[in-house]
Protein backbone atom coordinates (compact mmCIF):
# COMPACT_ATOMS: atom_id res chain seq x y z
CA UNK A 1 0.00 0.00 0.00
CA UNK A 2 1.41 3.63 -0.93
CA UNK A 3 1.80 5.94 2.68
CA UNK A 4 -0.46 8.46 2.81
CA UNK A 5 1.25 12.26 1.52
CA UNK A 6 0.44 15.63 0.48
CA UNK A 7 -1.59 14.73 -2.92
CA UNK A 8 -1.95 17.15 -5.87
CA UNK A 9 -3.66 15.87 -8.01
CA UNK A 10 -7.03 13.31 -8.21
CA UNK A 11 -7.95 11.02 -11.12
CA UNK A 12 -11.62 9.60 -11.63
CA UNK A 13 -13.22 7.04 -13.33
CA UNK A 14 -16.41 8.13 -15.12
CA UNK A 15 -18.67 4.82 -15.35
CA UNK A 16 -19.51 4.44 -11.77
CA UNK A 17 -17.70 7.70 -9.88
CA UNK A 18 -18.74 10.88 -12.45
CA UNK A 19 -21.98 9.41 -13.49
CA UNK A 20 -24.59 5.95 -12.23
CA UNK A 21 -24.36 4.40 -15.67
CA UNK A 22 -23.16 0.95 -14.32
CA UNK A 23 -26.80 -0.21 -14.38
CA UNK A 24 -27.36 0.99 -17.80
CA UNK A 25 -24.11 -0.33 -19.81
CA UNK A 26 -25.75 -3.82 -18.04
CA UNK A 27 -28.98 -2.68 -19.61
CA UNK A 28 -28.09 -1.84 -23.13
CA UNK A 29 -25.77 -4.89 -23.48
CA UNK A 30 -28.78 -7.24 -22.27
CA UNK A 31 -31.52 -6.25 -24.80
CA UNK A 32 -28.77 -6.07 -27.67
CA UNK A 33 -28.19 -9.54 -26.62
CA UNK A 34 -31.75 -10.79 -26.61
CA UNK A 35 -32.01 -9.64 -30.23
CA UNK A 36 -29.90 -12.16 -30.85
CA UNK A 37 -31.06 -14.76 -28.72
CA UNK A 38 -28.77 -14.43 -25.81
CA UNK A 39 -29.46 -14.26 -22.43
CA UNK A 40 -27.49 -11.76 -20.08
CA UNK A 41 -27.71 -11.93 -15.99
CA UNK A 42 -27.15 -9.67 -13.45
CA UNK A 43 -24.00 -11.99 -12.38
CA UNK A 44 -22.59 -12.04 -15.66
CA UNK A 45 -22.64 -8.32 -15.95
CA UNK A 46 -20.57 -7.89 -12.63
CA UNK A 47 -18.04 -10.04 -14.17
CA UNK A 48 -17.34 -7.08 -16.60
CA UNK A 49 -17.16 -3.81 -14.41
CA UNK A 50 -14.73 -2.06 -15.81
CA UNK A 51 -14.50 -3.34 -18.94
CA UNK A 52 -14.34 -1.73 -22.36
CA UNK A 53 -17.33 -2.23 -24.54
CA UNK A 54 -15.70 -3.91 -27.14
CA UNK A 55 -13.53 -6.61 -24.57
CA UNK A 56 -17.00 -7.16 -23.31
CA UNK A 57 -19.03 -7.71 -26.74
CA UNK A 58 -16.37 -9.33 -27.94
CA UNK A 59 -16.09 -12.31 -24.96
CA UNK A 60 -19.98 -12.29 -25.20
CA UNK A 61 -20.06 -13.08 -28.56
CA UNK A 62 -17.30 -15.89 -28.47
CA UNK A 63 -18.88 -17.87 -25.81
CA UNK A 64 -22.37 -17.73 -27.65
CA UNK A 65 -20.78 -18.33 -31.06
CA UNK A 66 -22.67 -15.06 -32.46
CA UNK A 67 -20.73 -13.15 -35.65
CA UNK A 68 -21.00 -9.68 -36.59
CA UNK A 69 -19.60 -8.14 -33.43
CA UNK A 70 -19.37 -4.66 -34.23
CA UNK A 71 -22.69 -4.88 -35.37
CA UNK A 72 -24.25 -5.92 -32.17
CA UNK A 73 -21.14 -2.94 -30.79
CA UNK A 74 -23.10 -0.66 -32.89
CA UNK A 75 -26.72 -1.55 -31.66
CA UNK A 76 -25.76 -1.91 -28.07
CA UNK A 77 -24.10 1.72 -28.51
CA UNK A 78 -27.35 3.64 -29.66
CA UNK A 79 -29.30 1.74 -26.81
CA UNK A 80 -26.84 2.90 -24.61
CA UNK A 81 -26.96 6.57 -25.58
CA UNK A 82 -30.67 7.04 -25.83
CA UNK A 83 -30.38 5.90 -22.00
CA UNK A 84 -27.92 8.38 -21.15
CA UNK A 85 -29.87 11.13 -22.62
CA UNK A 86 -33.13 10.46 -20.95
CA UNK A 87 -32.04 8.77 -17.21
CA UNK A 88 -28.38 8.52 -16.62
CA UNK A 89 -27.30 10.98 -13.70
CA UNK A 90 -24.17 12.07 -11.94
CA UNK A 91 -23.49 10.12 -8.93
CA UNK A 92 -25.07 11.41 -5.84
CA UNK A 93 -21.74 13.27 -4.48
CA UNK A 94 -19.36 13.71 -7.16
CA UNK A 95 -20.79 17.50 -7.95
CA UNK A 96 -19.62 18.78 -4.59
CA UNK A 97 -16.74 17.03 -4.46
CA UNK A 98 -15.79 18.95 -7.99
CA UNK A 99 -17.00 22.26 -6.83
CA UNK A 100 -14.80 21.68 -3.53
CA UNK A 101 -11.59 20.63 -5.32
CA UNK A 102 -11.87 23.27 -7.83
CA UNK A 103 -12.29 25.73 -4.62
CA UNK A 104 -8.81 24.23 -3.26
CA UNK A 105 -7.02 24.44 -6.78
CA UNK A 106 -6.62 20.78 -6.76
CA UNK A 107 -5.87 19.41 -10.70
CA UNK A 108 -8.32 16.63 -11.53
CA UNK A 109 -8.49 14.09 -14.61
CA UNK A 110 -10.95 11.90 -16.03
CA UNK A 111 -9.93 8.78 -16.88
CA UNK A 112 -11.88 6.32 -18.31
CA UNK A 113 -11.68 3.18 -20.75
CA UNK A 114 -15.17 4.57 -22.31
CA UNK A 115 -14.62 6.10 -26.22
CA UNK A 116 -13.88 9.90 -26.11
CA UNK A 117 -17.33 10.77 -28.06
CA UNK A 118 -19.21 9.11 -25.02
CA UNK A 119 -17.18 11.03 -22.26
CA UNK A 120 -17.68 14.26 -24.45
CA UNK A 121 -21.56 13.50 -24.25
CA UNK A 122 -21.77 13.13 -20.40
CA UNK A 123 -19.71 16.53 -19.86
CA UNK A 124 -21.58 18.45 -21.88
CA UNK A 125 -24.51 16.95 -20.65
CA UNK A 126 -24.11 18.30 -17.25
CA UNK A 127 -21.54 20.95 -18.05
CA UNK A 128 -18.85 19.25 -15.64
CA UNK A 129 -15.82 19.81 -18.39
CA UNK A 130 -14.26 22.70 -16.49
CA UNK A 131 -13.36 20.95 -13.11
CA UNK A 132 -10.95 18.82 -15.05
CA UNK A 133 -7.37 20.20 -15.95
CA UNK A 134 -7.38 16.98 -18.84
CA UNK A 135 -9.17 13.53 -19.46
CA UNK A 136 -7.88 10.10 -20.65
CA UNK A 137 -10.09 8.35 -22.83
CA UNK A 138 -9.45 4.78 -24.55
CA UNK A 139 -8.60 6.01 -27.53
CA UNK A 140 -5.51 7.24 -25.66
CA UNK A 141 -3.77 4.07 -24.66
CA UNK A 142 -2.68 1.03 -26.26
CA UNK A 143 -3.45 -0.93 -23.23
CA UNK A 144 -7.10 -0.24 -21.42
CA UNK A 145 -7.40 -0.83 -17.58
CA UNK A 146 -6.27 -3.24 -15.37
CA UNK A 147 -3.21 -2.13 -17.40
CA UNK A 148 -0.99 1.15 -15.54
CA UNK A 149 -1.23 2.63 -19.19
CA UNK A 150 -3.82 5.12 -18.27
CA UNK A 151 -3.42 6.20 -15.07
CA UNK A 152 0.77 6.61 -16.08
CA UNK A 153 -1.10 8.86 -19.03
CA UNK A 154 -3.07 10.84 -16.55
CA UNK A 155 -0.18 11.14 -14.55
CA UNK A 156 1.96 12.80 -17.70
CA UNK A 157 -0.96 15.09 -18.64
CA UNK A 158 -1.33 16.37 -15.02
CA UNK A 159 2.59 16.78 -14.66
CA UNK A 160 2.59 15.17 -11.42
CA UNK A 161 4.16 11.95 -10.31
CA UNK A 162 1.87 8.87 -9.69
CA UNK A 163 2.13 9.35 -6.13
CA UNK A 164 1.36 11.91 -6.11
CA UNK A 165 -2.01 11.35 -7.54
CA UNK A 166 -5.69 9.45 -6.06
CA UNK A 167 -7.48 8.02 -8.09
CA UNK A 168 -10.94 7.27 -7.02
CA UNK A 169 -12.67 4.02 -8.42
CA UNK A 170 -15.91 1.93 -8.47
CA UNK A 171 -14.47 -1.24 -9.81
CA UNK A 172 -11.47 -3.25 -8.88
CA UNK A 173 -10.05 -3.33 -12.29
CA UNK A 174 -9.61 0.25 -12.28
CA UNK A 175 -8.25 0.27 -8.93
CA UNK A 176 -5.37 -2.19 -10.25
CA UNK A 177 -4.86 0.11 -12.83
CA UNK A 178 -4.45 2.60 -10.30
CA UNK A 179 -2.41 0.69 -7.94
CA UNK A 180 0.01 -0.54 -10.40
CA UNK A 181 0.55 2.75 -12.27
CA UNK A 182 1.81 3.68 -8.35
CA UNK A 183 -1.31 5.98 -7.58
CA UNK A 184 -3.02 6.06 -4.18
CA UNK A 185 -6.51 4.14 -5.34
CA UNK A 186 -9.99 4.52 -3.43
CA UNK A 187 -12.62 2.48 -3.41
CA UNK A 188 -16.01 3.92 -3.73
CA UNK A 189 -18.16 0.56 -4.85
CA UNK A 190 -21.67 1.06 -6.89
CA UNK A 191 -24.26 -1.44 -6.22
CA UNK A 192 -22.67 -3.94 -9.08
CA UNK A 193 -19.18 -3.77 -6.75
CA UNK A 194 -20.23 -3.47 -3.22
CA UNK A 195 -19.19 -6.91 -2.65
CA UNK A 196 -16.15 -7.25 -4.27
CA UNK A 197 -12.38 -7.43 -2.48
CA UNK A 198 -10.59 -4.37 -3.12
CA UNK A 199 -7.59 -5.22 -1.08
CA UNK A 200 -5.78 -2.68 -3.81
CA UNK A 201 -7.29 -0.19 -2.34
CA UNK A 202 -5.71 2.37 0.13
CA UNK A 203 -9.03 3.70 1.47
CA UNK A 204 -12.56 2.60 0.59
CA UNK A 205 -15.95 4.42 1.37
CA UNK A 206 -19.90 3.27 0.98
CA UNK A 207 -20.73 6.77 -1.38
CA UNK A 208 -18.82 9.53 -2.65
CA UNK A 209 -20.65 11.75 -0.15
CA UNK A 210 -19.70 10.29 2.54
CA UNK A 211 -15.96 10.90 2.16
CA UNK A 212 -15.62 13.44 4.61
CA UNK A 213 -14.40 17.39 3.27
CA UNK A 214 -11.22 17.02 5.71
CA UNK A 215 -9.95 14.52 3.45
CA UNK A 216 -9.17 17.17 0.57
CA UNK A 217 -8.43 19.69 2.88
CA UNK A 218 -5.62 18.00 4.84
CA UNK A 219 -4.16 16.00 2.24
CA UNK A 220 -3.59 18.14 -0.53
CA UNK A 221 -1.02 20.99 -0.66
Amino acid sequence: MIKMSKFKAICFDMDGIIVNSEPYHFKATQLALIKYGVKYSNEQGKLFVGKTVKDTMTAICKENKIGNVNQIIEYRESLFFEMLEKQIQLREGILDILKLIKSKNIKACIVTSGLKNYMTKVIEKFDIGDYFQTFITLEDVNNPKPDPSPYFKAAKALKEPPHLCCAFEDSTIGIQSAFLAGMYPIAIPGPETKQDNFYLANEQYEELYKIPHKFFLKNFN
